[in-house]
């Protein structure tokens, strides 16, 4: 006799927004982000660890090259520090909790900005949550405005 076993996650992860986050070129920061949204209000989702990755070649960073920000935001003011892959892409927090409060949907979210030569237009981060991967919020970078030498 064979039994299956069908395990099911006790949430679910999703693109956070709308509003889409506007990165001007060489400007300030935005907060890209998903949504945790738990599939049964009773359960608690428990402690995850989580990976936010850079999309590649697309010039955004972490904070801004003066004030990088290595941290991951969740309500009601937490912030988990990160640790930095070698590459520099992928932020990994650990033991993230995010059933405070219990059965609600959880807003998380990241600081990046888009350097002065980033890849104009919409692009997006990668969240994995657990073992479950989202896009984040959508991000639409644009130029920034650049004033030449005896310029006003």
């Amino acid at each position: 006799m064979v039994f299956m076993l069908e395990v099911t996650s006790a949430f679910e992860v999703v693109p956070g927004g709308p509003p889409d986050v506007q990165l001007v070129t060489g400007g300030d920061v935005g907060y890209p982000g998903v949504r945790v949204l738990p599939t049964d209000a009773t359960k608690p989702i428990g402690p995850q660890n989580i990976e936010v990755r850079l999309p590649a070649d697309q010039g955004l960073q972490w904070g801004t090259a003066t004030q990088p920000v290595h941290r991951l935001q969740v309500p009601g003011g937490e912030a988990y520090p990160g640790q930095l892959s070698a590459d520099g892409m992928a932020l990994t927090f650990s033991d993230v909790d995010l059933d405070s409060p219990p059965g609600l949907e959880q807003a998380i979210w990241v600081t990046v900005s888009a350097c002065r030569d980033a890849t104009l237009g919409a692009t997006s981060l990668s969240f994995t949550v657990g073992k479950q991967t989202s896009a984040s919020t959508t991000i639409l970078v644009t130029p920034g405005t650049s004033v030449a030498p005896g310029e006003p």
